[in-house]
């Protein structure tokens, strides 16, 4: 953690933030962040006290963070997509002391400023909120110097150092857009590409920013992976990611296998793809350090262990496919129990359940197949709607696919298939079930097809499930 801190000593001047939204060095990073914590502190916020942060992705966001950080105080960020209902009730079980929305409004400059600390105190955290999938969102509690940890090992097992320059394109008030593409490049001592927030208006522009200022590497979802694929047809831009681009870095969601094959094939750049939740921060990853396997989410970062279980609790051989639970050094502190506002944590021995069915091969590599929640049981038959929608995927006429069970009176699940077509394609859907049936066994065969325009997704590009099945 000392040594993480010390890069904003060490090279002041070297810039940190760069971008349409401001330019800061690591020592005005420093400086206004620690002018921020001081404000706070004239506002009475003392260690550990929350204050919500809501503002756009720029420069301003990220300096709250890093004020929480210094100060020892507890940021909530709070996504500009969450409708306004969501945010009353995250303001209702948090109780902030303070809420940022301008840091103009900020009594700043009114008190000395704090000296930028070697380690962050204890004290200092962040409530992430989940995107909603459930009723409500949940926050998820940890510490800030967990999540510098976790950055700097992360980039030790990708090879990341202070010459990345990556660009930054998702949402600041989750973790995956704070933790993966600001924490990660800073704390390897990088600068952040600050670009407009990934989006249908924006998508046509997005190769700007990142060649006017130099990006080397790109975190982006799978969702986005996709639509650049579709977008591209410029000779140019491809000579200049094949030649540029050291780390193309996908999560937050499963990729596809041909949307990584058609983003290598489109732009010349392989995708990493990598494994990580809320509640536990990154997880794996792929490396340019090791040899991809078709279809993992990587190797393990360090300080994190993972196991496969069977219905009785017991830990399945090397892989074997079973539900996944994972011990990590960076765990969460809890949940937020919504009427105490106290963490309340869901760790058995120190181990969680992921939710997610997976297993880890005889060299380290973690794969990923499937949630439990959305599993289809067809005739007592376990059926993974990933694998049918990777199946679906690979068809020429279908763009994308989204998987879900349906009540059925005699197989009790059936398995229904909404699928997106290519662009100016009308999908004959009796044609895709007879292709269907030719490449998977019957139990996992769609017997439904819904054809639709797009499928639902959270903000960090999940599927949403449950939309799909409240279609039905």
């Amino acid at each position: 953690m000392r040594r993480c801190l010390q890069t904003f000593w060490q090279q002041s001047s070297k810039l940190a933030i760069v971008g349409e939204y401001g330019s800061l060095s690591y020592g005005e990073l420093a400086r206004r962040a620690t002018d921020v914590a001081s404000a706070l502190s004239t506002l009475g916020l003392r260690e550990g006290d929350r204050f919500v942060v809501s503002l756009p992705n720029n420069s301003d966001f990220v300096v709250c963070y890093f004020a929480a950080l210094f100060g020892g105080f507890t940021i909530v960020p709070i996504s500009k997509s969450l409708p306004p209902e969501d945010v009353s009730y995250i303001s209702q079980i948090v109780v902030p002391k303070a809420r940022i929305s301008r840091l103009d409004d900020l009594p700043m400059g009114m008190t000395p400023l704090m000296p930028v600390p070697a380690t962050a105190p204890d004290s200092a955290s962040v409530i992430f909120f989940t995107s909603g999938t459930t009723s409500r969102p949940k926050g998820v509690c940890h510490r800030l110097s967990n999540l510098v940890e976790n950055a700097r090992r992360f980039n030790e097992l990708t090879c990341i150092n202070a010459d990345v320059r990556m660009m930054h394109v998702m949402p600041m008030g989750y973790m995956a857009g704070f933790l993966n593409t600001i924490l990660g490049p800073l704390v390897a001592g990088g600068t952040v590409v600050l670009a407009p927030t990934f989006d249908a208006a924006t998508a046509l522009a997005f190769w700007k920013p990142a060649r006017d200022h130099g990006v080397n590497s790109l975190w982006i979802t799978p969702t986005i992976a996709a639509f650049l694929t579709r977008l591209n047809r410029s000779v140019d831009v491809r000579r200049w990611t094949s030649n540029n681009l050291a780390h193309v870095f996908v999560g937050t969601a499963s990729l596809p296998q041909s949307v990584a094959e058609a983003f290598d094939s489109t732009f010349g750049v392989e995708c990493l793809e990598s494994y990580g939740m809320t509640e536990l921060m990154l997880v794996s990853s792929n490396s340019p350090r090791y040899p991809r396997k078709t279809g993992s989410v990587g190797r393990l970062i360090d300080g994190v262990k993972v196991e496969a279980r069977d219905s009785n609790g017991r830990t399945l051989p090397c892989t074997s496919e079973g539900p996944l639970f994972v011990q990590s050094d960076f765990a969460l502190d809890g949940y937020l129990d919504p009427d105490s506002g106290i963490a309340d944590s869901p760790l058995v021995d120190d181990w969680m359940e992921t939710g997610d069915i997976g297993q880890i091969d005889e060299n380290g590599y973690l794969r990923i197949t499937g949630r439990v929640k959305d599993l289809i049981i067809h005739g007592g038959t376990n059926v993974s709607p990933k694998a049918v929608e990777e199946l679906l995927a690979s068809h020429v006429d279908v763009r994308e696919a989204g998987v879900v069970g349906a009540p059925h009176p005699f197989w009790g699940e059936e398995v229904v298939a909404f699928v997106v077509p290519v662009s100016g394609v009308t999908l004959d859907t009796e044609a895709l079930a007879i292709w269907c049936q030719s490449r998977m066994v019957h139990d996992a065969t769609p017997t439904r097809f819904e054809v639709c325009d797009g499928l639902p997704r959270s903000s960090m590009g999940k599927i949403q499930r449950r939309l799909l099945r409240e279609r039905l």
